[in-house]
């Protein structure tokens, strides 16, 4: 990341397959604990963590094929404390999103369904974390880490507006 950040907001690496998400005072948790869930011999050629922004990185999940879900406040009540509870960093170590950043496709329909033209759109597709995400946000966390192909690291980097 190249932003300096408080310490307050910075994204910790316990270990090299362990990081420690700083939580608001306040907040259910003081921290979350989020691992790579890759092995490292595969992870290390293919794969790397980056710590992003978290509201600015939910702004481009826009992958119409892999929807973003609805904030953590449009769960029930239920479903979201049952979340919060599988979040509990005493308790478990979380796999963190793994993602991808692609250039999609995307065809606009007109008027009775009728083809208007292509558009090209960058956007964010979960492999998994979606859930874990929106928890995160609504904790209050302000940077995640991510696990994100080193091919697409520049791309994602530069629409969150970290280059």
């Amino acid at each position: 990341m190249d932003v300096t950040l408080p310490d307050s907001l910075r994204v910790q690496r316990i270990s090299s397959d362990l990081f420690k998400i700083p939580l608001p005072s306040g907040s259910v948790y003081t921290h979350l604990l989020w691992q790579t869930d890759l092995p490292s011999v595969r992870f290390g050629h293919e794969w790397v963590v980056i710590c992003v922004p978290l509201k600015q990185f939910i702004d481009v999940c826009i992958d119409p094929y892999i929807k973003m879900i609805e904030s953590a406040e449009q769960l029930t009540v239920e479903k979201r404390e049952e979340y919060i509870k599988g979040q509990n960093p005493e308790c478990y170590n979380m796999p963190m999103p793994r993602i991808g950043f692609r250039c999609r496709e995307s065809i606009n329909t007109s008027f009775m369904g009728l083809v208007s033209k292509k558009q090209y759109v960058w956007s964010v597709g979960f492999v998994d974390g979606r859930h874990r995400t929106r928890i995160a946000e609504h904790l209050g966390a302000q940077y995640i880490p991510i696990q994100i192909s080193k091919f697409e690291v520049v791309p994602l980097r530069k629409h969150l507006g970290l280059q």
